[in-house]
């Protein structure tokens, strides 16, 4: 019981300390520790539940420190976040389902399908959301390319 509880107060960790620390655009843990989590821990509520926690932790410090200037109020949960945290719930699930016995084919496999799952719903999340981009196909390709 006490090496589980370290194992997730570790994901936790590493999910937001990969976030919140200067690191370069679009590479942080958050898929690999995801997809870890969905196999290391048994319990697929709590495999799920883990990376939620340190993603909203991080979310958390960073909308209220980082970008304070951005919100008026302290902000618990904010407007896209329904779109990134689904995101998260389905590369939890695919990883879960898939991963029953790790190889290297596997690993890359679900490594590049758990990126490019939470690429394309989380920045859809921002076209969908976000005046910066015209309600069109051109404004959607607009919003993937400048995500890259």
């Amino acid at each position: 019981m006490k090496k589980k509880l370290l194992l997730i107060i570790l994901f936790i960790a590493v999910i937001f300390f990969g976030r919140v620390l200067p690191h370069p655009y679009n590479f942080t843990p958050l898929i690999a520790v995801t997809l870890l989590s969905s196999y290391a821990i048994s319990n697929r509520i709590l495999a799920l539940l883990v990376p939620l926690i340190g993603f909203w932790l991080s979310d958390l410090f960073m909308n209220n420190i980082i970008y304070a200037g951005y919100y008026y109020n302290f902000t618990i949960f904010n407007s896209g976040m329904i779109w990134t945290y689904g995101a998260i719930v389905l590369v939890g699930l695919m990883g879960s389902s898939f991963i029953k016995k790790i190889s290297s084919g596997k690993v890359v496999l679900a490594s590049l399908s758990g990126s490019t799952i939470f690429y394309i719903i989380s920045n859809f999340g921002v076209w969908a959301l976000s005046p910066m981009y015209a309600k069109s196909v051109a404004g959607l390709i607009q919003c993937y390319s400048l995500a890259l």
